[in-house]
């Protein structure tokens, strides 16, 4: 927001309110802000909202789901390293959906 022509102090006290989702605005929040910091606006109330630890444990969940589903269907052996140890303790071939878990029972 500093890039957009305001200060530090009214940069940090929008994105801190953003992040609260308290309303509190020293007057930069308009109509006619630019678009980046619109968006680094909605993004801080979006974090704020869901908190950090969620959105970055669903965003790496998301990739590593991504990674499999990639590594499954492009036919790439070693995709899922449970392939093997299903087979031997099942004697059945492993579920084609490669992000669906499956425990075995203890």
């Amino acid at each position: 927001m500093c890039g957009c022509g305001y200060t530090l102090k009214e940069a940090l006290f929008e994105f801190a309110s953003a992040l609260s989702n308290s309303g509190l605005s020293v007057g930069v929040v308009s109509p006619q802000m630019p678009g980046t910091a619109m968006w680094a606006l909605t993004l801080s109330m979006f974090l704020g909202r869901l908190e950090f630890l969620v959105v970055i444990t669903s965003l790496i969940k998301l990739v590593g789901d991504g990674r499999r589903l990639m590594a499954s269907t492009s036919g790439q052996k070693g995709g899922d390293p449970n392939e093997t140890r299903f087979k031997k303790s099942t004697g059945q071939e492993k579920p084609s959906l490669p992000f669906v878990r499956r425990f075995r029972p203890v």
